[in-house]
């Protein structure tokens, strides 16, 4: 059996229990293992793992979708709260992850990046495992990156930006990442934003494992469409 539990989204059933924020995190049991997807942007990750009973200390690995703060927000906290137990904790995520990430917004033009640099995080216990292609994580669960754009109608973002040789370039986000794992009731596709297009992560998907996702859990960002 696989279980699926959202830590943290932009909205709560429960405020009063659990903090919404701008941002993405699942668990997924799976194989009597525990992959956390994505962390958040900072402030709900560690406060809703309490709050749904569930230790730092049992995660086997986590798995960054991309780059942006809303997805990597609450490594830091977590990388510490694991150290202090002695514990290091293995990250797959593109090694595209901390190039330049920049948005649009009410100011201008602003970083939308990690916090953190590489560096930092590895200082704090994170062993990356940089994925190109595909990368087996445990028997039957899979890191796709990067994303074959192979859909007409899928675009990148208008609003993001990143900078080649001093110039502002758009943001092609060919750091985003999917996961894919073969659940009880068939394929399963997880998406942190589906930059690159949520019909293109299914295409992609049904390329490695032979057989039509039946699920689909994530961001997709249809409302800019």
């Amino acid at each position: 059996m696989s279980f699926l539990t959202v830590v943290v989204d932009d909205t709560s059933q429960d405020p009063t229990r659990l903090k919404a924020e701008k941002g993405l995190s699942f668990w997924l049991e799976h194989q009597d293992k525990n992959t956390l997807f994505d962390t958040g942007a900072g402030e709900a990750l560690m406060p809703n793992l309490k709050a749904l009973d569930l230790s730092p200390n049992q995660i086997d690995v986590v798995v960054i979708s991309h780059g942006h703060y809303d997805h990597i927000g609450g490594l830091a906290q977590l990388l510490m709260a694991r150290g202090a137990e002695g514990l290091t904790t293995p990250v797959f995520i593109s090694g595209q992850a901390f190039t330049n990430h920049l948005a649009t917004g009410p100011a201008g033009i602003g970083n939308v990046g990690a916090p953190l640099s590489l560096d930092a995080y590895q200082k704090m216990g994170a062993k990356f495992h940089f994925v190109e292609g595909t990368s087996r994580i445990w028997p039957g669960v899979a890191a796709m990156c990067p994303i074959e754009r192979v859909t007409d109608f899928e675009k990148p973002d208008p609003t993001l930006f990143t900078k080649k040789n001093d110039r502002l370039v758009p943001d092609e986000m060919p750091d985003d990442l999917a996961l894919v794992f073969k659940g009880s009731t068939g394929i399963c596709a997880m998406s942190g934003c589906s930059h690159s297009g949520m019909f293109n992560i299914l295409l992609a998907a049904k390329k490695l494992t032979g057989r039509e996702p039946s699920i689909f859990a994530g961001g997709t960002h249809i409302w800019k469409a």
